[in-house]
């Protein structure tokens, strides 16, 4: 049998208590998303008009509404500007302004503002999300945002600020397939890719798995290092 890596099952744990005390949250967010899409009846409702040969159809003022809001809100790209705390700051301020002007301008910002605007219209909470492109600018890399989904994200249910400016953590759920982790570029990602294959390999009666990095050498062919790491207790060996 497999012995369970303690970060894992803390991670785990962490994620079904966040996730537990936020259901309510969810499902009333799935019912106003139904709500959105013109599902206004329940299945009651609908078999009560049907009994009075009266049709379901609703008279939809929702949709129209958040439309014209998110047309209202995101008519105009937001102004930035960094206030200086003295005046040899003044030109720092200035870069900071054209920095965020700039990966707003890279991250097609209007339309990510949209797609946050509207999440946040329907079920009362959007999200930006800030990351690492390490594609962009021929390879070297570049400073982005986007929307997430706010169902993939949870919360510290003890945080009390709008904002959750007081919550001791957050959690970002994503779905991969197997070969999305081996296609990670090199980076901070290889450590996942490494415990991921070892992973494999052990589950597959591999012994030595659990004491080996993976590496590759001037071939792009993986190889064993001198090196090891256990990467069940996460030490050097």
């Amino acid at each position: 049998m497999i012995e369970k890596d303690k970060r894992a099952e803390y991670t785990r744990e962490l994620w079904r208590r966040w996730s537990d005390a936020r259901k309510e949250w969810e499902d009333h967010a799935r019912e106003d998303i139904d709500f959105y899409l013109g599902n206004q009846f329940s299945a009651s409702e609908a078999d009560e008009l049907e009994s009075r040969n009266q049709s379901n159809i609703p008279l939809d003022r929702i949709y129209s509404a958040i439309e014209q809001f998110k047309a209202i809100i995101t008519s105009k790209p937001p102004k930035f500007s960094a206030t200086p705390r003295e005046d040899s700051d003044s030109d720092l301020a200035n870069v900071w302004k054209t920095l965020l002007e700039y990966v707003w301008n890279i991250s097609d910002g209007n339309e990510v503002f949209k797609q946050t605007i509207h999440d946040y219209a329907v079920t009362g909470l959007g999200y930006f999300y800030a990351y690492v492109d390490r594609e962009a600018d021929y390879g070297r890399g570049e400073v982005k945002f986007t929307y997430v989904d706010p169902f993939r994200v949870v919360v510290d249910p003890n945080a009390r600020s709008r904002y959750f400016d007081d919550a001791t953590g957050m959690m970002l759920s994503t779905i991969f397939t197997k070969f999305q982790l081996l296609d990670f570029p090199k980076g901070t990602h290889d450590d996942t890719i490494d415990a991921f294959w070892l992973s494999t390999q052990y589950a597959r009666g591999n012994k030595k798995a659990g004491k080996a990095k993976k590496v590759k050498n001037n071939k792009n062919e993986w190889e064993t290092p001198k090196k090891t790491y256990n990467w069940i207790t996460g030490s050097r060996i």
